[in-house]
């Protein structure tokens, strides 16, 4: 678990902001911004779709 924790908060993370977009839609905006071609784990995907919605999965 630490070790997640430790990638988690030394990954460099680009914001953008989407107006009038589906949670898929942004997904999607990000894959095409922010990966270059490479797949987020689906794991770390869940995470994030649960933090989304103000779950901390870290406590």
């Amino acid at each position: 678990m630490g070790q997640i924790i430790t990638k988690f908060f030394n990954y460099f993370y680009t914001l953008n902001f989407a107006q009038d977009l589906s949670g898929e839609e942004q997904i999607e905006w990000f894959n095409v911004l922010n990966l270059a071609g490479r797949r987020v784990p689906e794991i770390q995907m869940k995470l994030t779709r649960l933090q989304i919605k103000r779950l901390d999965f870290y406590k």
